[in-house]
């Protein structure tokens, strides 16, 4: 009977050895693609950052086109801004309505209105237009519209419009850090003088800070994200890290084993995936630097797992 019992047990103790040294052969192995994964996202991160940095829209705004801008003023949805030129008999109502950082257009609408009076004062005698020929030039094309001219009054509150497209660049790639920078010059037509200039944004720009540097020769405009924006989002990112960190000290600490390694970063990972979505815009399709910093983590996170496999399998908790 004795025998018989150490027939059975010996096939069991032949079949160990095999995988004890395959197990010396993978573990190296697995060891080295999970550190080579984790240090070519650390390296193609810092790419990225580098790739993205001068694609700043700030920088596209304030450029020198043969005369420095005028000083930038703050918009705000719902408030217009007014620009003023001296003799100016015609007011050009812009109306910003909506921004694709996908195509780089703002969508506006424009509107005409003149002063009847200061045209007669310059014009004396002289019937004005029935319209006006705007043209807009951009850092690589320009848009004409052709805008209904209507007189001013109290008891007007709407007149009628034309829709245009501004062009302005910038990198969405960028985001949570990008901006996009509007550069134009502009005339309504020949013998027309330079008008004054109404800028009203609507609510759907709320989203960004909004500067124009507006005079008789250009109409420059600037979308930011909003820095409390941008430091939420950041500290949004931070948490996963600070998740991370807490689960390599607890582990090392109470000497857990792979299977509960392996769920606190599987809890880990399902916290980090949705992140996405949440907090980068669906106009924005593009890898982003959010994205970049996610993808860090998340290997980061499959890193730990790796170690945690590699070297606490077998490990009991508690055990020194």
């Amino acid at each position: 009977m004795v025998a018989q019992r150490s027939r059975l047990r010996f096939p069991r103790l032949e079949g160990l050895l095999p995988k004890r040294a395959l197990w010396r052969i993978v573990r190296p192995a697995i060891a080295l693609l999970a550190a080579t994964v984790f240090i070519s996202a650390i390296i193609l991160g810092g790419v990225q950052w580098v790739d993205q940095r001068w694609e700043n829209g700030r920088d596209i705004f304030l450029e020198n086109r043969g005369g420095a801008p005028p000083a930038p003023v703050a918009l705000h949805p719902r408030y217009p801004e007014n620009f003023y030129n001296e003799g100016g008999w015609v007011t050009l109502v812009l109306v910003l309505g909506d921004f694709d950082p996908e195509t780089g257009e703002i969508s506006a609408r424009v509107s005409a209105l003149f002063d009847e009076a200061k045209y007669q004062e310059l014009y004396p005698g002289e019937q004005p237009p029935n319209s006006i020929t705007l043209t807009i030039t951009g850092l690589y094309g320009w848009r004409v519209a052709t805008v209904p001219l209507t007189a001013e009054s109290p008891q007007r509150f709407e007149a009628p419009s034309e829709a245009v497209q501004l062009e302005a660049w910038g990198d969405p790639r960028a985001f949570p850090g990008d901006s996009y920078g509007s550069n134009n010059v502009y005339d309504i037509g020949t013998n027309m003088g330079w008008p004054n200039i109404t800028i009203l944004a609507t609510q759907r720009l709320a989203a960004y800070d909004l500067e124009a540097s507006v005079n008789d020769i250009y109409l420059n405009l600037l979308l930011e994200r909003k820095q409390a924006e941008i430091l939420w989002i950041y500290t949004i990112l931070l948490s996963p890290v600070v998740l991370l960190l807490s689960l390599m000290w607890l582990s090392r600490r109470q000497r857990q084993d792979a299977g509960t390694a392996a769920l606190e970063v599987v809890v880990g990972l399902l916290a980090l995936l949705p992140l996405r979505q949440v907090l980068v815009p669906q106009d924005i399709t593009q890898l982003t630097w959010l994205d970049v910093i996610l993808g860090v983590e998340f290997v980061s996170f499959i890193a730990w797992l790796a170690y945690a496999i590699l070297f606490f399998s077998g490990h009991k908790p508690g055990n020194s």
